[in-house]
């Protein structure tokens, strides 16, 4: 998020979707095991019960497809391309299978989106059938696609399983942790200029030697630059100005600059290695050039209060939530080649820290 630290977190690719709130995923094989739990009153305000038939789908006839509902064939046939018989498949979906459907999708969802998820089941239905019908779900291109949908599905998932084990707190254990570890709930009002440490150029040589020369060119001179501004700052200068005057000596546009104002921000909010050069700061007072992956950081702390205890909560399930996602990637360590993802005009190497600007 330009012009604030910021937390990343993993995104999903959807790969089918059925409703307005739906979620990617393989195809499922089987009805699964029902939890016969059905959600509101036993029949609705117009008398629909729980085993009450709320979609009827005519010739759709794999039941390896379905998500919920019950197929079977229907008692009329028709005549298929040769002439001879072929049974008629009828798929009924109760109203306690279709709540189950809504909810395993998006908890909560609102009527007009369960209407949309009723018209658009039968046509993914529909569609998923033509495409088996046809090999489709047999390229090896689907396969990976397939795979990769899982993979998202799968992590984002576990994802809020953390988000769910993170408010698993007490108010007790708040307050307790909140007398405690007082430093954990400092904010400060924060003023923050962003120095590039590359300048822009509308052209590049094409060897990387050559970029290489102009980079390190570039990163001194920068780092110059952000030595004058944190001067200038020191001697009360306006530090949105300042902010801009970074971005010419860069040769970037002005209106690009990040806005200096960040507001009140806590702990969790900031990385950790630029806490220390954040909250070391007394009220007034301006940091020395602070290393980002991308430049650097000159921070002033208008002041520094403690988040409220009516606001502690939140704040503690996001460090909870934020301590359980980085302990679940140490699993792994990456090291990726910055000779291939970086392309000729590229400022940024594959390998920064992921708290950047």
């Amino acid at each position: 998020m330009r012009g604030r630290f910021a937390l990343m977190f993993p995104m999903l690719l959807a790969l089918v979707c059925i409703g307005a709130h739906a979620q990617a995923g393989p195809v499922q094989s089987g009805v699964p095991a029902p939890d016969n739990t059905v959600s509101g009153a036993a029949l609705t305000a117009t008398g629909v019960g729980p085993d009450d038939v709320v979609i009827s789908i005519s010739g759709f006839c794999d039941p390896n497809l379905l998500v919920e509902g019950t197929t079977a064939p229907a008692q009329s046939t028709t005549s298929d391309s040769t002439g001879g018989a072929k049974a008629d498949c009828k798929t009924e979906v109760t109203r306690a299978q279709f709540e189950r459907l809504v909810d395993t999708i998006s908890p909560g969802m609102d009527t007009p989106n369960k209407i949309k998820t009723a018209v658009r089941y039968p046509e993914s239905l529909a569609f998923a059938q033509k495409a088996r019908e046809i090999g489709l779900d047999k390229d090896p291109k689907f396969q990976e696609q397939l795979k990769y949908g899982y993979l998202q599905f799968l992590s984002q998932t576990f994802n809020k399983y953390l988000a769910k084990e993170a408010t698993n707190v007490s108010d007790a254990e708040v307050e307790k942790y909140y007398k405690e570890h007082p430093e954990t709930f400092e904010q400060v009002d924060l003023l923050r200029i962003f120095v590039p440490s590359e300048k822009h150029h509308a052209e590049l040589p094409g060897t990387p030697a050559e970029i290489a020369e102009i980079r390190a060119g570039d990163t001194l001179a920068m780092k110059g630059e952000a030595e004058r501004i944190r001067r200038r700052a020191l001697a009360g200068g306006d530090f949105q100005k300042l902010a801009v005057e970074a971005y010419r000596f860069a040769g970037m546009n002005a209106d690009d600059a990040p806005d200096v104002a960040l507001g009140k921000v806590n702990r969790a909010e900031v990385p950790k290695e630029y806490q220390d050069g954040v909250f070391g700061l007394k009220p007034g007072q301006i940091s020395p050039i602070i290393p980002a992956p991308e430049g650097w950081h000159i921070c002033k702390v208008l002041s520094r209060q403690p988040v409220p205890l009516s606001e502690a909560k939140v704040l503690l399930q996001r460090i909870r939530l934020k301590d359980l996602s980085d302990e679940a990637k140490r699993i792994v360590t990456t090291k990726f080649n910055d000779a291939y993802f970086n392309t000729p005009r590229g400022m940024e190497p594959a390998n920064p820290k992921k708290e950047t600007r």
